[in-house]
């Protein structure tokens, strides 16, 4: 068997392939996952993050740490390839990252950590919802693999 890396040519394969696994884990799980959706309707996104922040400011008003305590708005992956290794427009992209922003600068969030993205494109569309729907700080990770390079490509330089 021939093992090498994926290139741009194989990206509808690999779709395909992250299709079918989607399928699996949902009819296994329906629960958690949904076929061909978005996995939270946005009553649903917005009540995650509700409870989520007053849970949070809770724990922290309840601390006896005398040390300031920050809320911070964490912000992963989609999970779905931009355009044009995927069908995931950059533009909606930004907006699906956007009502998250909006929904946590809304509940009283202190600081946004846009953490673990492996495409540099889809890092951009994050930053870019967190800076045109907030004055709070922006942090951001990415995943790199062995190679030093994200999955789309980029080396640490391009970001």
């Amino acid at each position: 068997m021939l093992i090498r890396r994926a290139e741009e040519q194989d990206m509808d394969g690999i779709n395909r392939l992250l299709c079918q696994v989607l399928m699996v884990h949902h009819n296994g799980r329906p629960d958690l996952f949904k076929a061909g959706a978005k996995k939270y309707t946005d009553e649903e996104l917005e009540e995650i993050i509700k409870a989520a922040v007053e849970n949070v400011k809770s724990a922290r008003d309840e601390s006896c740490g005398m040390q300031e305590k920050w809320i911070a708005l964490d912000i992963g992956p989609s999970g779905r390839m931009l355009a044009p290794y995927g069908d995931f427009d950059f533009e909606d992209a930004v907006e699906t990252f956007a009502k998250t922003v909006r929904l946590g600068v809304k509940y009283g969030v202190d600081v946004i950590f846009i953490q673990t993205m492996n495409d540099s494109y889809e890092t951009k569309a994050a930053l870019l919802a967190a800076k045109e729907n907030s004055d709070l700080p922006v942090f951001v990770s990415n995943a790199f693999s062995e190679d030093g390079k994200l999955m789309t490509g980029a080396d640490p330089f391009a970001m």
